[in-house]
């Protein structure tokens, strides 16, 4: 079953956030990019902390021409509009039936930095002098690209929408999407680190990359182009536009590049490094859990001290992957399953020493799938 992307923690403090706002009164202005996943409103309005107000929802077109003042009058007011009569803040918040009244408003255009900022600031003067309980509030999405012309006050909050999410939610939604997959554990360990690591903060990437092959997952660049081209981001953006896209923020308190745009830049190093990331906080623990195992294995076979070009080995328990492949990998004394895991162990953790990714056939060989197996039933020296 895969989670709601509003009930992860990072963006769970991100909706709480905007509800404490709205909860003392003020009006919110959310600032996000054009890459933004789909569910925010609803998460709002079904938070325990906000759902005794009554909610409306706006949808402005992109192209609308009209004054804020405009739409929201012709919104609520029009009906009883009389003609001639002078439009104003007081007049609209003054009217009973939407007192209490939160407007979330959407569909906004990056041209809403042209008029928007004026009116909010008039807006929040006025409802400074309305008590909380009796005001109209408006919660307005708004470009990225339009949130320098707006300013915070006493009751305008500006959220911004850039690092609310973290590497613990993208590894708790990426493991979701693939615990029902035919993989193993260890492969299904693997796959939600990378798809984590690659997707990072974005949720329609991860769940697309969960559904394709291991393979796939660990050797990506092909895919990650695809669906560069797929969603028609150039390679050529700059800074700017990437992050007013959604393409480039702060995540896990540094400034990241969309895997798929690193891919179509031929950044390999880039999406190597991730792939590499998500499958060393998993292979490592996997690999010294099995040099314990081993040790345990072949403990009465094995001779000290070891000599090694550094010195003398006194303690088994300071022998490496290394040591016992040097030890029993080509031992005629030493079953054939327990030498073929021992060599897989060592290739995957001298790649991941160098920082190369290990193959996705690596991680699904035989040894590895059935190293409880082979360690249980192979006959100990």
């Amino acid at each position: 079953m895969i989670v709601d992307w509003w009930s992860l923690p990072g963006p769970q403090r991100f909706v709480a956030q905007i509800c404490s706002e709205i909860r003392i009164g003020k009006n919110v202005l959310l600032s996000v990019p054009d890459l933004f996943p789909d569910g925010l409103r609803k998460a709002i309005r079904e938070s325990r902390e906000l759902r005794d107000l009554h909610w409306h929802s706006l949808t402005v077109s992109a192209s609308e021409h009209r004054q804020p003042l405009d739409w929201l009058w012709e919104e609520f007011v029009f009906a009883d509009d009389d003609p001639g009569q002078t439009r104003s803040v007081e007049q609209l918040l003054g009217r009973d039936e939407l007192s209490g009244m939160v407007v979330w408003v959407d569909g906004l255009a990056p041209s809403c930095a042209g008029t928007l900022p004026a009116f909010f600031e008039r807006f929040s003067q006025v409802l400074n002098g309305i008590a909380v309980f009796k005001r109209l509030q408006l919660c307005c999405v708004v470009p990225l690209s339009s949130a320098g012309s707006f300013s915070a006050n006493v009751c305008c909050a500006i959220i911004d929408s850039t690092s609310y999410v973290g590497p613990i939610d993208a590894l708790t939604f990426a493991t979701t999407l693939i615990e029902e997959k035919a993989f193993s554990v260890l492969e299904a360990q693997v796959a939600a680190s990378v798809v984590a690591n690659l997707a990072l903060w974005d949720e329609e990437l991860a769940i697309a990359l969960a559904q394709e092959q291991l393979e796939t997952i660990l050797c990506p660049m092909s895919w990650l182009k695809g669906w560069c081209r797929t969603k028609e981001w150039s390679a050529t953006l700059n800074s700017d536009d990437l992050r007013h896209k959604g393409l480039l923020t702060i995540f896990d308190g540094q400034p990241k590049v969309h895997s798929a745009i690193a891919a179509v830049r031929d950044e390999a190093n880039v999406v190597d490094a991730r792939v590499w990331r998500g499958q060393a906080g998993v292979l490592l623990p996997f690999i010294e859990e099995r040099r314990r195992d081993l040790l345990e294995y072949f403990r009465n076979a094995i001779l000290l001290p070891f000599r090694t070009q550094f010195g003398e080995i006194m303690d088994v328990n300071d022998l490496e992957i290394g040591h016992l492949h040097s030890m029993f990998g080509r031992s005629h004394r030493i079953d054939s399953d327990a030498q073929a895991l021992i060599r897989v162990l060592r290739e995957m953790r001298n790649k991941l020493a160098h920082f190369n990714p290990v193959d996705s056939r690596m991680i699904a060989c035989r040894e590895i799938r059935t190293f409880r197996s082979i360690l249980k039933v192979g006959q100990k020296p």
